[in-house]
């Protein structure tokens, strides 16, 4: 070959490479590396593992496929049974009046008084003086800020509650064996009876006295 025609060869074989290369698609330096399986990276990108099973976010169980093929939700944990409530029969002034755990409770008087308002909402006015016992029976302490006393009129409509002096409710802890009295007041019209209800929040009963 003359080198005029090795000259023109040369210069056809580098305008064929320039071709070539135009024709190349972008993306092919993108493309998977040997050995991977297309489908393994469309279920990852999807949002499955590579089994494809669903991917969890770790807040609870993944939703389970039904028969038909939509989505079951988890069942819920099932929560604590309700505690049933009991309401003691009425007892008398002067009473015990036993809770289910060994806490007894006992009205030891109601008196006449006159109530002052004092606050929003408070009502002057005659009312009564509850004064209340309580005696620890069981074998442990018992939190005395979780007694309540509510009170009504012969009617049934609530008696309103009075606080400041001279109520002096009960509070702390009780010690097993131990005793604890306390005063709540009450506002009441002259004449009608009290019915006095109490509770303590770790007690499954409502123990009350008539007066």
């Amino acid at each position: 070959m003359t080198p005029r025609l090795r000259g023109t060869a040369a210069a056809a074989a580098v305008g064929l490479a320039l071709v070539l290369g135009a024709c190349s698609s972008p993306g092919d330096d993108a493309a998977a590396p040997a050995g991977t399986d297309v489908t393994d990276v469309a279920s990852t990108t999807a949002g499955g593992d590579a089994d494809g099973a669903p991917v969890t976010d770790g807040a609870g169980p993944a939703a389970t496929p039904s028969a038909d093929g939509t989505a079951e939700a988890p069942a819920p944990a099932p929560s604590a049974p309700p505690v049933a409530v009991r309401t003691a029969e009425p007892v008398a002034v002067g009473e015990d009046a036993p809770f289910e755990g060994g806490l007894v409770a006992r009205v030891t008087g109601v008196d006449a008084v006159d109530v002052e308002a004092r606050g929003p909402g408070g009502v002057s006015g005659p009312g009564r003086l509850v004064r209340l016992e309580l005696e620890n029976g069981s074998d442990v302490a018992v939190d005395l800020d979780g007694v309540a006393v509510t009170a009504t009129v012969d009617d049934g409509s609530p008696a309103p509650a009075v606080s400041g002096s001279p109520t002096e409710p009960v509070g702390g802890e009780l010690a097993p064996g131990g005793s604890a009295s306390g005063t709540y007041a009450f506002t009441a019209p002259e004449g009608a009876s009290l019915r006095v209800e109490v509770v303590q929040n770790e007690q499954p009963d409502v123990v009350v006295v008539q007066q």
